[in-house]
């Protein structure tokens, strides 16, 4: 079986990476929890995702597991947070960003768009390679400690998949949180407050478990065992972060 594929698209704010130089990913959190103090906001994914940090200039790459040997994709989440030198709202900084890709993908076609709460979205599709790609994309804003940030977590799967990981894609994208005291730290201290409850761990009625989706770990485990090796992921050659004169 060839070695998978795996194609991280964070559209104009990244370029593309798929095939290449092979990459090693790690896990900082066992159970999924991932904090950034330096960029001010956590997140949950389930808990068998990898997890990178600034791979190919992003600031995190959460990658979930493969489906079996005849799958050679692994849906992904990228997420960026770049500073801004103004104060804009989430649905300029949406504009401002599809603007810059509709010129730069190839096959760009804009599907939806939205809110939720204060955040914006947005799907689209763009030919990478096979398979085309469907592209969720979320786009926030937040100022902490007199720094003004803007944040796009971009969730991608092939085409025909995408309906069977929307959910789940969305309940990540609403676990993010810019008050870090409400993240847990990645290894607790005695004491310290109780895990929040997670929009990801609350089942919807009637739904069906997504793709790769493992039932809830029992309390203690999870973690890959010892001496488990990490997945591997190909990069494109020469695929690296955007240059300084390029807008994310």
């Amino acid at each position: 079986m060839p070695k998978p594929v795996i194609c991280l698209v964070l559209l104009a704010l990244l370029g593309s990476a798929c095939a290449g130089n092979v990459t090693s990913f790690e896990r900082p959190d066992p159970k999924g929890v991932y904090r950034n103090e330096e960029q001010v906001f956590c997140l949950k994914v389930p808990e068998d995702w990898d997890i990178r940090e600034r791979f190919e200039g992003a600031t995190v790459v959460f990658l979930s597991p493969l489906g079996g040997k005849q799958d050679d994709f692994r849906e992904n989440l990228i997420v960026r947070v770049e500073e801004l030198s103004e104060e804009i709202s989430a649905q300029e900084y949406r504009r401002r960003k599809l603007e810059g890709l509709a010129s730069e993908l190839k096959g760009f076609q804009d599907v939806d768009e939205g809110e939720e709460g204060t955040r914006a979205w947005a799907v689209y599709r763009h030919q990478l390679a096979d398979p085309e790609l469907q592209v969720l994309a979320y786009f926030d804003v937040n100022a902490s400690g007199g720094v003004k940030r803007g944040y796009v977590l971009a969730f991608s799967s092939p085409v025909d998949e995408f309906p069977k990981w929307e959910q789940k894609f969305r309940s990540i994208a609403g676990d993010l949180l810019f008050d870090l005291s409400r993240c847990p730290m990645v290894t607790p201290s005695p004491g310290s407050a109780e895990v929040p409850v997670w929009l990801s761990d609350t089942p919807t009625p009637g739904a069906s478990p997504s793709p790769g989706e493992t039932p809830a770990a029992t309390p203690g485990a999870g973690g890959a065992s010892p001496g488990e090796t990490a997945p591997e992921v190909e990069a494109t050659p020469g695929a690296g972060a955007p240059s300084p004169e390029r807008t994310p």
